[in-house]
C-alpha cells in the first residue's frame, strides 16, 4: 500500500474513532463531563443565560448573561447578579440558537461542533502549507492525532467559549502561514469577543508574525510596529465594547473599571494574598495531570522528538504556538490553577510538533519508523482502549493496593494538597475511604473532617446533578447525563468562605426535593509524619490515573 493510501487509512480509522466517542457523548449521555471533560459546569451556564435570553430578551438584560440559575420570573432573575467578567459571545450565541429554534441542550452542541470541524480543517490547511515536503501527509497526521484527542472529543461542540478558542487559534495559525494579516487582526478581535484566555495567546503568535516579517524583509521595523499597533487596538476595541456593556448594567462606567480590576486581580493571584495563593508545586503537578489527560504520553513524546526536530530545521512557527500555550497559565496563575483546562492553549502547537515528530522519524532508520508508527497508534486508540483516562480501572486498582499499604500521615497530607484539585475525584475518594475504614468509620458517610497536626480540613461528598438542579431549568430543557455521585469536595478550601464548614455545598432550599442535608462531619485524627517517598508514589499515581 503506498503511503498516501496508508495514511488515508489512518485518517478514516481516526474519524470513527473521534465520530463515535463523540455519538456516545451527545446520544447515550454516557458521562457527565465535568471540570476535565468537557467543562460541563460552564457549558451549562453558558445554556442557562441563553434560555433567559430567549425568554427575556437581550437588551433587557444588557446582553449579559445570567448563568447562577434559570428564572421564570424578570424579577427573579435580575435579583441574581448578572456575569460581568468574561465577554458574553457565547451566551449570545445560545440565546440567539433558542431564539432561532435550536433549543435543545444536545441540539444546540450537534450545531456548535461545525465550529469544532472547521478548526480541524484549518490546522490540517496550515500544516500542509508549513510542511511543504510533507504536504501529502502531514494534514492526515495531524488532523488524526487532533481529533482522536480528549482535547478534541470531550470539548467538541462546547457551548462555553473552549470551541471559540480552537477556531480562533486555528485560525490565526493559518492566517501567519498564508501571510494574512486583515484575518488575523480579525482572529484577535473575534477572541476577545467570546474569550480572554485566547489574548495572550494571539499576542504573542502576533509578534512572532511580524518578527517574521522583518527578518524575510517582506516589512521595515514601522511596519511591524503598525501591525503590533493594530493588533493591540483590536484587543482594546472589542475590550472597550465589553466595559461599556459592563457600565451600561452598572450605572457607573468607574463601578464597571473596578469590577474588572478585581477580576483581573483575583485572576492573576494578586487579591486576597494567602487565600488564593497557590504553590509552584501544585501549578506543575496540575499543569503535568492536564498534559497527561488532553493529549497522553504517545502525543507528548512525539511531540518532544518534533521539538528537537523542528529547532534544527529552524521551523519556529510550532515552537512559538508552543511557547504561546504557557502564556496564559504563567500571567494568570490563579485562573489556570483552579481551571486546569486552559492548558489546552498548548493543544495546537503539540499536535503540529507531535506531527513533526512523526514525520521526522517515519523517514529514518527501520526501528524509528516502526516506534514512531507504534506512538501514533497508542494515541489514535488511547480513547476506546480506555488507556491513561481518569478513572481507569486498572490505575484505580493499583492504586488502591498502594493506598492500603500506604501510612494514614501521607494519605491525609495528599488530601490536603489535592483539596482544590476537584478532577482527582475517584482517587480522592480511594483516599478518604481508606482513612474512614482505619477510623473504624462508615465508607459513605456524607462528610468527614480531617484533622492532623491541629489542622482541621473537612471534605463533604458532592450530590449527584449538583449543578443542572441548581440551574433550575425547565423540564423540558434539562439535559440528560448519567454519572455516578461526585467524590468528596472540599468544604473548608482557599475558594470557600462560607462560615458554617458544610454550607459551601448545601443546595437552595426550593431545590433540595430527592436530597438530604449532609450530617455533622465525622472527625478522622491523624497522628505521625508523611512519608515523603510514598507520597511521590501517590501523587505519581494520581497523575497517571
Amino acid at each position: 500500500m503506498k503511503t498516501g493510501r496508508f495514511f488515508l487509512v489512518v485518517l478514516l480509522i481516526a474519524c470513527a474513532i473521534s465520530i463515535i466517542s463523540i455519538w456516545k457523548i451527545f446520544f447515550e449521555k454516557s458521562e457527565y463531563r465535568f471540570h476535565y471533560k468537557g467543562d460541563g459546569d460552564s457549558e451549562l451556564n453558558a445554556y442557562t443565560a441563553g434560555l433567559s435570553f430567549a425568554r427575556y430578551g437581550f437588551g433587557r438584560l444588557y446582553f449579559l448573561p445570567a448563568t447562577a440559575r434559570y428564572e421564570e420570573s424578570f424579577a427573579a432573575l435580575m435579583k441574581q447578579r448578572l456575569y460581568t467578567h468574561y465577554p458574553p459571545g457565547s451566551d449570545l450565541v445560545s440565546g440567539s440558537l433558542q431564539r432561532f429554534g435550536i433549543q435543545g441542550f444536545y441540539q444546540q452542541k450537534a450545531w456548535i461542533l461545525s465550529l469544532n470541524l472547521i478548526a480541524m480543517v484549518l490546522l490540517a490547511c496550515a500544516t500542509r502549507r508549513m510542511l511543504a515536503d510533507e504536504r501529502a501527509v502531514a494534514p492526515m497526521i495531524v488532523t488524526s492525532v487532533a481529533v482522536t484527542s480528549v482535547w478534541f472529543v470531550w470539548w467538541a461542540g462546547n457551548l462555553y467559549e473552549h470551541t471559540y478558542n480552537d477556531l480562533v487559534m486555528a485560525l490565526g495559525v493559518w492566517a501567519v502561514v498564508a501571510h494574512k494579516e486583515r484575518l488575523y487582526l480579525l482572529a484577535c478581535f473575534m477572541a476577545m469577543c467570546f474569550s480572554f484566555e485566547v489574548i495572550p495567546w494571539l499576542s504573542v503568535v502576533g509578534v512572532f508574525m511580524a518578527a517574521q516579517k522583518v527578518m524575510a524583509k517582506a516589512w521595515n521595523t514601522r511596519q511591524a510596529l503598525v501591525f503590533v499597533a493594530a493588533m493591540i487596538g483590536m484587543f482594546f476595541l472589542s475590550f472597550g465594547i465589553h466595559l461599556l456593556q459592563n457600565a451600561w448594567y452598572f450605572h457607573s462606567l468607574s463601578a464597571a473599571i473596578g469590577d474588572m480590576r478585581g477580576a483581573y486581580q483575583l485572576r492573576t493571584g494578586v487579591a486576597a494574598a494567602g487565600e488564593y495563593s497557590y504553590s509552584v508545586a501544585k501549578h506543575v503537578v496540575k499543569g503535568a495531570y492536564a498534559l497527561l489527560w488532553f493529549y497522553g504520553t504517545a502525543v507528548l513524546i512525539l511531540a518532544g522528538i518534533g521539538l528537537g526536530a523542528a529547532i534544527k530545521r529552524r521551523l519556529w512557527l510550532p515552537v512559538i504556538l508552543l511557547c504561546a500555550g504557557f502564556a496564559w497559565p504563567i500571567a494568570f496563575r490563579e485562573h489556570s490553577m483552579v481551571h486546569a483546562l486552559t492548558w489546552r492553549h498548548l493543544g495546537v502547537g503539540l499536535f503540529l510538533l507531535a506531527t513533526i515528530g512523526f514525520l521526522n522519524w517515519w523517514g529514518q532508520a527501520a526501528w524509528k519508523k516502526s516506534v514512531a508508527l507504534l506512538l501514533l497508534f497508542v494515541a489514535l486508540f488511547r480513547i476506546p482502549l480506555g488507556c491513561e483516562i481518569s478513572n481507569n480501572r486498572l490505575f484505580l486498582a493499583a492504586l488502591r493496593d498502594v493506598v492500603v499499604r500506604t501510612d494514614s500521615a501521607t494519605i491525609a497530607e495528599l488530601v490536603y494538597f489535592l483539596k482544590d484539585n476537584p478532577e482527582h475525584r475517584r482517587g480522592k475518594t480511594i483516599l478518604i475511604d481508606e482513612l474512614a475504614a482505619r477510623a473504624h468509620a462508615l465508607p459513605d458517610q456524607p462528610a468527614y473532617t480531617i484533622v492532623r497536626n491541629g489542622k482541621p480540613f473537612t471534605v463533604v461528598r458532592d450530590e449527584q446533578g449538583f449543578s443542572i438542579w441548581y440551574r433550575n431549568l425547565p423540564k423540558d430543557r434539562t439535559p440528560v447525563f448519567h454519572d455516578s455521585a461526585f467524590a468528596y469536595v472540599d468544604a473548608t478550601g482557599p475558594c470557600k468562605k462560607a462560615p458554617d464548614e458544610l454550607q459551601s455545598v448545601v443546595l437552595p432550599a426550593e431545590s433540595q426535593e430527592g436530597l438530604s442535608k449532609a450530617g455533622a462531619p465525622i472527625e478522622l485524627p491523624i497522628t505521625g509524619n508523611p512519608d515523603k517517598r510514598e507520597y511521590q508514589l501517590l501523587l505519581a499515581g494520581l497523575l497517571l490515573q
